[in-house]
C-alpha cells in the first residue's frame, strides 16, 4: 500500500516537469516565448539569453505543495561574451526524503543576425528515489534542447524542442522515460505596455495549447493571466530599475493551487 502511494506521488511529481518555469512565465500560461531575458531564460525559452544585457542573476522558489511536500527552486546567471551569450543554472526539486532531483543547465545562445536567434541547452539530471530508508532508484540523465526565434521587435516567432524526464515506480523498481515536446510560439507586444503570448506544442502524443497576457499598468507593476492547457494561471510583477520581484499561482489537476515567487537582478554592463 505504501509503495502504491509512493508510485502515485512520484508520478505526480515527474508529471509537473523536469525543468522549472519562472513565476513570470507561469503567470502567462507557461507559454514558452522569449519574454524572459538573460538568466531568467535558462530554464524557460533559452533564446532569451541572447536578449539580456551585461550580467543577470535570477532565483525562484516554489512554495511546497501540501500533498507531496514538493519543494522546487533554481538559481541562474547569464552573461554576454564577444562570441556567444552564455547561461548557467542549477535547479533543485525535492519531496521530503523520498524524491530528490538536481539539474544543471548550460545554455549557448547567439544572434545569427539582426533577426534570428539560435540557442542550445544541455541539461544534466541526477535523480534519487527512496522508500523509507531504502534507495529504490538513482541515476543520471542528459537532455539536449534547442530553440530558434525570429525577432521582429514587437513580434517574435519561435520554434523549439524541449525534453522532460518522467519517472514511474513499480514493485521497488523505477522506470524513466524521456518525453520530448516540440512546438511553435508567438509573442506580440501591442500596445507597448501589453504582451500577448500563445503557443501550441505536441507533448507525449497530445496537442497542448498555452495562451496568456501580461499588462504593465505603470512602469513598475504588471498583472498576468493565462491558460496552461486546462489549468488557469495568474501572476503579478514589481520592477524597480534592474531589480524585479514576481509572483504566480496555478491551478493543478492533482495538487489544487500552487504558488511561486522569484527575484531578478541585472547588471547591464556593456
Amino acid at each position: 500500500m505504501a509503495m502504491n502511494s509512493l508510485a502515485l506521488v512520484i508520478a505526480v511529481i515527474s508529471t509537473i516537469g523536469s525543468h522549472f518555469m519562472s513565476p513570470r512565465v507561469e503567470g502567462i500560461g507557461n507559454t514558452l516565448v522569449p519574454v524572459e531575458i538573460g538568466a531568467s531564460s535558462v530554464f524557460n525559452m533559452p533564446t532569451g539569453v541572447a536578449l539580456g544585457k551585461g550580467i543577470t542573476l535570477t532565483s525562484t522558489y516554489q512554495i511546497p505543495y501540501s500533498m507531496t511536500d514538493l519543494f522546487r527552486a533554481f538559481l541562474a546567471v547569464a552573461m554576454k561574451t564577444p562570441l556567444v551569450d552564455m547561461g548557467f543554472g542549477v535547479h533543485v526539486k525535492k519531496s521530503g526524503q523520498f524524491y530528490q532531483e538536481y539539474q544543471f543547465a548550460l545554455v549557448e545562445a547567439r544572434k545569427i543576425n539582426r533577426y534570428f536567434i539560435l540557442a542550445l541547452r544541455q541539461r544534466l539530471l541526477r535523480v534519487s528515489v527512496r522508500e523509507s530508508s531504502n534507495v529504490v532508484h538513482t541515476g543520471n540523465k542528459a537532455l539536449l534542447d534547442w530553440a530558434f526565434t525570429l525577432d521582429l521587435g514587437m513580434l517574435k516567432v519561435s520554434a523549439y524542442q524541449d525534453n522532460m524526464l518522467r519517472s514511474r515506480i513499480k514493485v521497488y523498481q523505477a522506470n524513466e522515460r524521456i518525453l520530448s515536446s516540440s512546438g511553435v510560439s508567438l509573442l506580440m507586444n501591442i500596445p507597448a505596455n501589453t504582451i500577448w503570448v500563445a503557443s501550441i506544442e505536441r507533448r507525449n502524443g497530445e496537442t497542448v495549447p498555452h495562451i496568456g497576457v501580461e499588462s504593465w499598468y505603470t512602469t513598475g507593476f504588471a498583472v498576468r493571466m493565462g491558460i496552461d492547457n486546462t489549468q488557469f494561471t495568474i501572476g503579478m510583477g514589481i520592477k524597480a530599475g534592474n531589480f524585479g520581484v514576481d509572483f504566480s499561482a496555478k491551478t493543478h489537476r492533482y495538487l489544487g493551487t500552487t504558488y511561486s515567487t522569484g527575484v531578478y537582478i541585472g547588471f547591464p554592463v556593456e
